[in-house]
């Protein structure tokens, strides 16, 4: 299992991936673009497939939601 702590912004979205015994294992920046939020999710898939990423998000609709969940990660938000 790895986790994922996602800083949600109006023009950028900065992600941290940890593993299960708190090693950071990945960090990214991207854009708040459709082509931005493809790169994260894209990034999440190359360190594991996405139904073994519990990602904390600070919102509850929008691109990011729909590609996460269409993934089947696993999400918790700060807005639920």
């Amino acid at each position: 299992m790895w986790y994922a702590g996602l800083d949600w912004a109006d023009r950028h979205h900065d992600l941290v991936v940890i593993d299960e015994t708190g090693r950071k294992v990945g960090q990214l920046r991207v854009e708040h673009t459709p082509k931005g939020l493809a790169r994260l999710v894209s990034f999440l898939q190359d360190i594991a497939p996405l139904n073994q990423i519990a990602c904390i998000v600070e919102t509850t609709h929008g691109l990011l939601m729909r590609d996460l969940v269409g993934g089947r990660s696993r999400f918790v938000s700060s807005q639920s």
